[in-house]
């Protein structure tokens, strides 16, 4: 059991910094809509227009490193097999 908290413990983070960075590394909260900015063909004005997208912020990185802080502290709360 304690190997296999500690090889959690390993994993999470790795994969929630990999998500993170894939996406592209967002350094505000996570967000749910992403402002896209588009020209008007007729008058050649811009304005934002909004999609609907998740991009990940800065939690997902800390609360994976915090997550195996965790399982990896609680694997030492485990006892010895006998």
């Amino acid at each position: 059991m304690k190997k296999t908290l500690r090889t959690l413990a390993v994993i999470i983070p790795i994969l929630g910094i990999s998500v993170w960075i894939a996406q592209g590394p967002n350094l505000g909260w996570t967000k749910t809509q992403i402002e896209v900015q588009k020209v008007d063909d007729i008058t050649g004005i811009e304005y934002s227009e909004y999609e609907d997208r998740i991009t990940f912020g800065v939690e997902l990185p800390v609360l994976s490193l915090g997550l195996s802080a965790l399982l990896f502290g609680g694997s030492f709360l485990l006892k010895k097999k006998s």
